[in-house]
């Protein structure tokens, strides 16, 4: 294996350094929308102001599930799935009024998503159902 010369070092520090930067970035716009929310602007943002940090939440909740459950989601069957959100719903319910156990919003909303994409996929059309 060749040695790095001190030349392709300095570009990897370099690249890196940007890569830093690039997320020191991120963080601090974040950091931005969240101090929005903690100093009251709440008031004045619409619901579609939320969207974008709900988007990041649940990507981190999809990925957890991913992990966990792989794939399964698409081996079960668009028929029934009515019936079964609504009974993981009660059970997420029954856990919070029985022993205090917050209600999993991200994670209703990933079974809401897993319902709605098994509509697309079983719809003719490619038009996009609402």
């Amino acid at each position: 294996m060749s040695e790095l010369n001190e030349t392709e070092l300095q570009h990897i520090a370099y690249m890196q350094t940007l890569e830093i930067q690039k997320l020191q970035a991120r963080i601090a716009e974040l950091e931005a929308e969240l101090s929005k929310l903690r100093i009251g602007d709440a008031e004045n943002m619409k619901l579609q102001d939320y969207v974008p940090m709900f988007i990041e939440a649940l990507k981190g909740q999809l990925d957890e599930d991913e992990m966990r459950w792989g794939d399964t989601w698409k081996h079960r069957s668009k028929e029934g799935q009515e019936i079964r959100t609504k009974g993981r719903f009660d059970e997420y319910f029954s856990a919070f009024v029985n022993n205090g156990i917050p209600v999993p919003w991200l994670k209703i909303a990933g079974g809401a998503l897993i319902c709605w994409v098994r509509e697309q996929l079983a719809s003719p059309s490619s038009e996009v159902k609402r």
